[in-house]
C-alpha cells in the first residue's frame, strides 16, 4: 500500500526537531514529532509501507516500527495530512497497543486556529457598544454606549 502526503493548502516549517503544519483550508495547526515528520515527509506514493518502517527504523531504531508506521499513518490520516488507499487496519485500541502509550500520544498534536472574526472576541476602550452588537468590551472597560475604562 502507497501512501501520499498532502501538500496542497498547506504551510509547513521545522521547528527544532519538529514540523509544524498549518493547514489553510481547514484553519488548524498540526505538530508532527520526529517520527512522523518523517513518515510525512517520505510518503510521496512511491514508497510502500515496509520501505517507510525501514526508514522509521533507521531514524528512530528498529523497535516498533512497523507499529510506529501505522499509528502515525493513521493519525496522519486522520489530520488529512496523508492520503491512504483503503479502510485502516488496526483499531486506535490496537495501534496504540501495538506502539506503546509514550509513544503515540504525541505523533500529531492539532490546534485549531480561530479565523479574524472570532479572534476579535471583544472591543477595545472607546469603541462603540451596546445595541445590537454582538460582542462586548474587553475586560477591565464597561459599556454606556461606548467601552471605558482600562481595557486596551
Amino acid at each position: 500500500m502507497h501512501h501520499r502526503a498532502r501538500r496542497d493548502d498547506l504551510v509547513f516549517t521545522e521547528v527544532e526537531d519538529q514540523l509544524v503544519i498549518y493547514d489553510t483550508l481547514a484553519h488548524v495547526t498540526h505538530c508532527l514529532n520526529p517520527a512522523a515528520a518523517l513518515v510525512w515527509r517520505l510518503a510521496d506514493g512511491s514508497r510502500d509501507e515496509a520501505a517507510l518502517a525501514a526508514a522509521l527504523a533507521a531514524g528512530h531504531g528498529p523497535d516498533g516500527a512497523p507499529s510506529l508506521l501505522a499509528l502515525a499513518l493513521e493519525r496522519l490520516r486522520e489530520c488529512g495530512l496523508v492520503e491512504s488507499p483503503g479502510a485502516p487496519l488496526h483499531s486506535r485500541r490496537e495501534l496504540i497497543r501495538m506502539a506503546g502509550v509514550a509513544s503515540a500520544a504525541a505523533l500529531v498534536t492539532t490546534v485549531v486556529v480561530p479565523g479574524v472574526a472570532a479572534a476579535v472576541s471583544c472591543l477595545p476602550n472607546g469603541a462603540t457598544c451596546g445595541g445590537a452588537s454582538p460582542t462586548s468590551c474587553c475586560p477591565g472597560c464597561s459599556c454606556d454606549g461606548t467601552c471605558f475604562g482600562t481595557c486596551a
